[in-house]
């Protein structure tokens, strides 16, 4: 499994909703909470603290090139 196919399972595992590299992180139906929750169980599942731009992240994508 390739690290994009495994963070898109992880997300879609989490939030119930089918995504891509580039799903817009605001579609994703969660409000701040679990949006901060699934970054905690990402960076678990990876071994990698995100950094402060992970704030600014737009996609899936930029997720997955931050845990790259």
């Amino acid at each position: 499994m390739t690290i994009s196919q495994k963070v898109c399972a992880v997300i879609e595992q989490e939030t119930g909703q089918s995504v891509t590299a580039s799903t817009p992180l605001d579609s994703l139906e969660c409000d701040s909470l679990e949006y901060l929750n699934l970054l905690l169980i990402l960076e678990i599942e990876f071994d990698k603290e995100l950094t402060e731009k992970s704030s600014k992240m737009h996609t899936v994508g930029d997720l997955i090139i931050e845990l790259a």
